[in-house]
């Protein structure tokens, strides 16, 4: 919630913006969600080329420079440029994804928090480990448009109301 409110890059281009996990905290099956979902392409957190030649070499300089004890400290300013340019990377990246969407229907942590930021309705689909839940219980669900499914189905029958 650090970044504050954030403006969408563009008007969205399409219904349904989802970003599904394909990794060990995902609880719900690719059959799911294309049954649910049909024609809605599902989506990933990734960076253009263009942002891959702008993050990787200042990690490897970074990563470099840490690796010797009395250039650390010396090294700091730049460390610390690093890391709030890497920060930013992230979060235009986040942001022009999700701007692409009228809705947004995730099951990442992260895509529901910027949602938010973003005033973009949501509704969030739990992931394995409960996450999703715990912040929409703690933080989220309180904040307009946003809405806890349990699963694509049900946040199906959601995004339909919506639009």
């Amino acid at each position: 919630f650090g970044a504050g409110p954030l403006p969408p890059v563009s008007e969205p281009i399409r219904d349904v913006v989802m970003l599904k996990r394909r990794d060990q905290e995902s609880m719900h099956e690719k059959d799911d969600v294309g049954r649910a979902f049909p024609g809605v392409p599902r989506t990933e957190w990734h960076a253009s080329v263009a942002d891959n030649f702008k993050w990787w070499p200042v990690s490897l300089v970074n990563s470099a420079i840490h690796k010797v004890p009395r250039v650390r400290v010396w090294a700091y300013p730049y460390a610390r440029w690093a890391f709030d340019y890497q920060c930013d990377l992230i979060i235009r990246n986040a942001v022009d994804i999700l701007s692409e969407g009228k809705v947004v229907v995730p099951d990442r942590l992260h895509a529901a928090v910027f949602s938010v930021l973003l005033d973009k309705p949501v509704v969030m689909v739990d992931n394995a480990n409960k996450k999703i839940s715990a912040i929409y219980r703690d933080y989220l669900g309180s904040a307009p448009g946003t809405h806890l499914a349990r699963d694509f189905d049900e946040a199906a029958r959601i995004v339909t109301t919506l639009l």
